[in-house]
Protein backbone atom coordinates (compact mmCIF):
# COMPACT_ATOMS: atom_id res chain seq x y z
CA UNK A 1 0.00 0.00 0.00
CA UNK A 2 1.11 3.17 -1.01
CA UNK A 3 0.90 6.17 1.37
CA UNK A 4 2.77 9.18 -0.11
CA UNK A 5 1.76 11.29 -2.59
CA UNK A 6 4.62 13.29 -4.70
CA UNK A 7 3.77 16.25 -6.54
CA UNK A 8 6.78 18.09 -8.47
CA UNK A 9 6.50 21.96 -9.90
CA UNK A 10 9.85 22.68 -11.13
CA UNK A 11 8.95 25.74 -8.82
CA UNK A 12 9.66 26.33 -5.71
CA UNK A 13 6.73 25.21 -3.68
CA UNK A 14 6.09 27.99 -0.51
CA UNK A 15 2.27 26.20 0.06
CA UNK A 16 1.04 22.87 -0.44
CA UNK A 17 -2.59 22.00 1.38
CA UNK A 18 -4.63 18.84 0.99
CA UNK A 19 -8.52 19.25 1.13
CA UNK A 20 -11.37 16.44 1.00
CA UNK A 21 -13.94 16.98 -1.28
CA UNK A 22 -16.60 18.87 1.10
CA UNK A 23 -13.61 21.85 0.99
CA UNK A 24 -11.86 21.07 4.38
CA UNK A 25 -8.34 20.95 5.30
CA UNK A 26 -7.00 17.44 5.83
CA UNK A 27 -4.10 17.27 8.30
CA UNK A 28 -0.89 15.59 6.69
CA UNK A 29 2.87 15.85 7.03
CA UNK A 30 4.65 17.68 3.94
CA UNK A 31 7.92 17.37 2.93
CA UNK A 32 9.56 20.04 0.88
CA UNK A 33 12.39 20.70 -1.17
CA UNK A 34 12.91 22.78 -4.10
CA UNK A 35 10.17 22.14 -6.42
CA UNK A 36 8.86 19.15 -5.31
CA UNK A 37 6.95 17.72 -2.17
CA UNK A 38 6.00 14.28 -0.63
CA UNK A 39 2.53 13.89 1.29
CA UNK A 40 1.75 11.15 4.29
CA UNK A 41 -1.20 10.46 3.57
CA UNK A 42 -1.34 7.10 5.62
CA UNK A 43 -3.25 9.05 8.20
CA UNK A 44 -6.31 10.22 5.96
CA UNK A 45 -9.43 7.85 5.60
CA UNK A 46 -10.22 6.56 2.16
CA UNK A 47 -11.67 9.21 -0.15
CA UNK A 48 -10.95 11.60 -3.09
CA UNK A 49 -8.87 14.56 -1.65
CA UNK A 50 -7.60 17.63 -3.90
CA UNK A 51 -4.02 19.07 -3.16
CA UNK A 52 -3.16 22.60 -3.77
CA UNK A 53 0.37 24.08 -4.17
CA UNK A 54 1.25 27.51 -4.70
CA UNK A 55 5.02 28.26 -5.84
CA UNK A 56 6.87 31.43 -5.08
CA UNK A 57 5.66 33.02 -7.99
CA UNK A 58 2.19 32.60 -7.08
CA UNK A 59 0.97 30.01 -9.55
CA UNK A 60 -1.46 27.31 -8.02
CA UNK A 61 -1.63 23.77 -8.94
CA UNK A 62 -4.53 21.60 -8.18
CA UNK A 63 -4.68 17.71 -8.32
CA UNK A 64 -6.73 15.25 -7.24
CA UNK A 65 -5.91 11.95 -5.68
CA UNK A 66 -7.61 8.62 -4.12
CA UNK A 67 -6.27 7.05 -1.26
CA UNK A 68 -7.50 3.51 -0.59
Amino acid sequence: MNNSVGLSRGKELISVAVFDLRGRTCSTEITRTKGSAELDVSRLSAGVYVVRATDREGRISLARFVKQ
